[in-house]
């Protein structure tokens, strides 16, 4: 429970300080005195708020204002570019404590993303000051003065880095079991098999958008497999949810070429081919070589996953069986729908 207390609690702290700083506090403050009167006007990120000392206040946005200088294009960068960011850090930190596992790729880009809103925060707080700091203010009697708030949201997109790192890193998962690798009876194939020399092969144009489920690249974690699919579709299959894994090669007006199915929840298949990226944990070898260390770590995660004979006879070290034409391949793919 200590990991998961650690990642809920930094979530929240983030949130927190995101929303105090860019929604309700005000990034600088000027008193004013007129008529015997005093009075602040509060600079935040979209509007100004003026009140008086009997309570009456109002607010006018940027857009209703012709400001001049850099501070106005800088807060609203920080204000929008600070909301999305949030909202990517909530939806790891969610997807983790919901499901045990976070896309890696996901927190890599909202690192990113962190790190520019702590550039646009020390922009919009300390680099271009709001045009109530010139000269003419200060004769007018207004004193500009900064809030806390620029320095709570660099201080909250640095708390945003650790979640993001929380939500990825092995050892911020909930009281699991440990990891005990899983023994292969089987051989795969000799290691001189799976030298691999030179790039992936490229995918046939002709077999473009022909292939149901095809993934162009994924990425294999300890939680399961990141993927994108050739029709733009990004999908995380985590290791609980694999129910099979299928190895076969294509008919031979599709090249024959040997195809991997790893199946999961419905509309989640992943097709691994020979020109799949695949990155993470390390296959090594190329072509069959490849496919059948993919079904072998498949098989090591989810040790009680549905394995039929033509795919452990191809993991011993045979071809895999191939289909002998498109419509079987069309009962095939309709099988794993």
């Amino acid at each position: 429970m200590a990991n998961r207390t650690r990642l809920l609690a930094s979530a929240a702290g983030y949130v927190v300080l995101v929303i105090a700083s860019v929604v309700v506090m005000d990034w600088f403050q000027m008193t004013m005195a007129i008529d015997g009167h005093v009075g602040t006007i509060g600079i935040g990120l979209r509007s100004i708020n003026v009140c008086q000392s009997d309570g009456v206040c109002a607010s006018v946005s940027y857009g209703n204002l012709a400001l001049r200088g850099s501070f106005p294009l800088a807060a609203a960068i920080t204000f929008w570019g600070s909301l999305l960011t949030a909202l990517l850090v909530v939806y790891q930190a969610g997807t983790r404590l919901l499901s045990g596992a976070a896309s890696e790729s996901l927190s890599s880009h909202g690192i990113k993303a962190c790190f520019t809103m702590i550039l646009g925060a020390a922009a919009a707080g300390f680099l271009f000051g709001p045009e109530g700091g010139s000269d003419a203010a200060k004769m007018m009697g207004l004193d500009l003065e900064r809030t806390w708030a620029p320095v709570m949201l660099i201080a909250a997109h640095l708390l945003g880095m650790a979640v993001l790192r929380f939500a990825v890193s092995n050892d911020s998962a909930d009281d699991e079991a440990p990891y005990v690798p899983i023994k292969v009876e089987r051989p795969v194939t000799p290691a001189t098999e799976q030298v691999v020399t030179g790039p992936l092969p490229t995918m046939p144009d002709h077999l473009r958008k022909k292939l149901s489920y095809m993934t162009v690249t994924a990425e294999i974690t300890r939680a399961g497999i990141d993927a994108r699919r050739e029709d733009g579709t990004s999908m995380l299959v985590l290791w609980r949810d694999v129910v099979g894994v299928v190895a076969r090669r294509l008919p031979p007006e599709h090249d024959g070429a040997t195809f991997v199915d790893i199946v999961s929840m419905p509309g989640t298949t992943l097709r691994v081919m020979a020109w799949t990226r695949l990155t993470g944990e390390p296959l090594v070898g190329a072509d069959d070589a490849r496919a059948r260390a993919l079904v072998t770590l498949v098989i090591s995660h989810c040790p009680t996953i549905k394995v039929d004979p033509k795919t452990r006879q191809f993991v011993d070290g045979e071809l895999a069986a191939q289909l002998p034409d498109v419509a079987t391949l069309g009962a095939h793919d309709a099988r794993l729908a």
